[in-house]
């Protein structure tokens, strides 16, 4: 078997050069200048002081700090589902009990994967950024609930949309979800 190994360092967005961004602060001219492209990136909640997070939350963005200002601002009217409105729930909660909430962005050196270049140049491209993002995701699926990503499984997922639908309750509990897919 053959193996495919990618380093990836976290850098921290910066408010200014040098000084890291923390949630709730005013997206910065500098940070402007500097983060509004394509990145794979991480929230991360720890303790003031300490290097390694208490949670983290991984994504991929179009634009870090458009990402970034969706998170600190979600719409008043947002639905329970909504990643935005969730993650400003959880942070605002850890900022309350004294946590310092930060975003970091990948930094990788180019790799190929069965000839398919990957460069940080690359992360123009929806599908590169998003496999990045998943296999950052699978190497931190040992966390638990360390990981903010929500994880549903498709019978999960399904159960939550037949609810969601007006579909009664008990008969969503009776249902054999995982069967049906099986089936499909």
């Amino acid at each position: 078997m053959k193996s495919l190994e990618i380093e990836v360092r976290w850098t921290a967005v910066e408010s200014s050069q040098g000084k890291a961004w923390t949630f709730r602060n005013q997206i910065s001219p500098y940070m402007q200048k500097h983060f509004s492209k394509p990145a794979v990136y991480r929230w991360c909640v720890r303790q003031s002081g300490k290097d390694v997070p208490e949670c983290i939350y991984i994504g991929e963005a179009v634009s870090l700090v458009d990402r970034i200002r969706k998170v600190t601002k979600p719409p008043r009217q947002s639905k329970p589902s909504d990643t935005n409105a969730r993650l400003n729930k959880i942070f605002v909660d850890r900022q309350s009990q004294g946590l310092v909430v930060t975003v970091e962005q990948a930094v990788f050196e180019e790799f190929a994967l069965s000839g398919l270049v990957f460069s940080p140049s690359a992360l123009f491209h929806k599908f590169k950024r998003c496999a990045l993002e998943n296999l950052i995701l699978c190497s931190c699926l040992g966390l638990g609930d360390g990981l903010l990503n929500l994880r549903l499984e498709p019978h999960k997922r399904i159960e939550k949309q037949l609810l969601a639908a007006g579909v009664d309750p008990s008969i969503v509990r009776k249902m054999d979800v995982k069967q049906v897919i099986g089936a499909l």
